[in-house]
């Protein structure tokens, strides 16, 4: 049996491109939040983030999630949240399995609590760092403590624990990773910079592989012509502008020697009307 794998959508928000992308346009365009669904033979169904959900807007009422609000606005309709999608496609949400953190900003973690039996995948040593933080540092970090479920840590597996595997030389010039199922079909590769912990995960579905890599970059341009954002964000949002370039360099030069991986930033709108499926 192999993996499948679907691309989901729940909510976006509005941002202005040329911030987003150098040589961009000075026009506020959509960011969908984007969440991968792998199907995987034993594991059963498995989420790459969450998206958003009502409970980012319940954690954004007050002080100092409000900011979060004002600053990023977010449009969301129940009707998009990723657990009622699977339910029409006859998923359960108790029945997924694992829910993959690619890092901790709450359009990838808002709908963590509608899975009750899930268990989560995220490097835990990043997750400590923003727990010691107070509510105003944190949402320095677009954390909101608020959004994941009361047993987070109990229903965690660090992926430093996980098992480090070469990746073939179709993949470099990134070598390494953690395979998730011990069986090489979705393995989490590390893409530092964007925030604390982040990382992307190589699913080899079929008929072609996809290399899911959250915020590794904004814009499908961004990776095939090296093109970083704007100064702005990168001074405020990136927590490693250095690793963030060196990520992003790294996914350039697998696009051009793999063309036939398909890369899925998780907000680029060319990859959404492509990819997502209603």
């Amino acid at each position: 049996m192999t993996v499948r794998f679907s691309l989901l959508s729940a909510g976006y928000c509005l941002n202005h491109e040329h911030l987003s992308l150098a040589g961009g346009r000075r026009v506020a365009i959509k960011f969908p939040a984007m969440v991968g669904l792998i199907e995987h033979p034993q594991a059963g169904p498995v989420l790459f983030d969450t998206g958003y959900a009502n409970h980012f807007f319940d954690e954004t009422r007050g002080f100092p999630g409000n900011i979060y609000a004002k600053i990023t606005p977010v449009f969301y309709n129940e009707d998009e949240s990723i657990a009622r999608q699977l339910l029409a496609r006859g998923i359960q949400p108790a029945d997924v399995s694992l829910v993959i953190l690619s890092h901790f900003h709450a359009d990838h973690v808002a709908g963590a609590k509608d899975f009750p039996n899930a268990r989560f995948v995220c490097y835990e040593g990043s997750y400590r760092k923003l727990r010691t933080m107070n509510r105003v540092r944190a949402l320095t970090h677009a954390y909101l403590p608020g959004l994941l479920p009361k047993d987070f840590e109990s229903r965690t597996t660090a992926l430093e624990q996980g098992l480090r595997v070469e990746l073939p030389e179709k993949f470099r010039p990134f070598t390494e990773g953690i395979d998730l199922f011990g069986d090489r079909s979705v393995i989490a590769v590390d893409l530092p910079g964007h925030a604390l912990g982040h990382f992307g995960v190589l699913v080899d579905a079929a008929p072609r592989p996809y290399f899911l890599v959250g915020d590794a970059c904004w814009h499908s341009r961004s990776y095939r012509e090296d093109l970083m954002p704007h100064w702005l964000p990168q001074r405020i949002v990136f927590s490693d502008r250095q690793a963030y370039r060196e990520s992003l360099h790294r996914m350039h030069e697998l696009h051009q020697g793999n063309q036939d991986l398909i890369i899925v930033p998780s907000h680029c709108g060319e990859i959404y009307d492509a990819l997502v499926t209603h």
